[in-house]
């Protein structure tokens, strides 16, 4: 969580789209720690229990989710393959058990001459 309020200012993600995406990296680290299969992932994580357990956790409407959810295709957080699964984008997702993150910002700088 504390690695996402950081990349935050770039994601430029809404509190509402925060929170689910927290929750979303949350159950793929928990699945990933289980060995699950990326495809069984998808599966679990964008399901209906999964959809289900955050709707509640996070007191969302199913309407609400699913907007939350494109918006994050669009922000290109959440991808989806030919097949339609979805996953997390891995330049994002990290898996909890890390013990040391590295961020690289790029900027470029435009100087306007008057």
């Amino acid at each position: 969580s504390t690695y996402l309020k950081a990349l935050n200012g770039y994601l430029e993600l809404t509190g509402r789209e925060f929170e689910v995406f927290v929750e979303l990296c949350k159950l793929q680290a928990q699945y990933l720690s289980l060995n699950y299969s990326h495809e069984q992932i998808s599966n679990l994580i964008f399901g209906p229990s999964s959809r289900k357990l955050i709707r509640t956790h996070l007191s969302i409407s199913p309407y609400n989710l699913n907007n939350v959810l494109k918006s994050l295709r669009t922000k290109h957080l959440v991808l989806i393959t030919e097949d339609k699964q979805y996953y997390l984008n891995p330049q994002i997702f990290v898996n909890d058990n890390e013990v040391e993150y590295s961020v690289n910002y790029k900027f470029t700088l435009n100087k306007e001459i008057n």
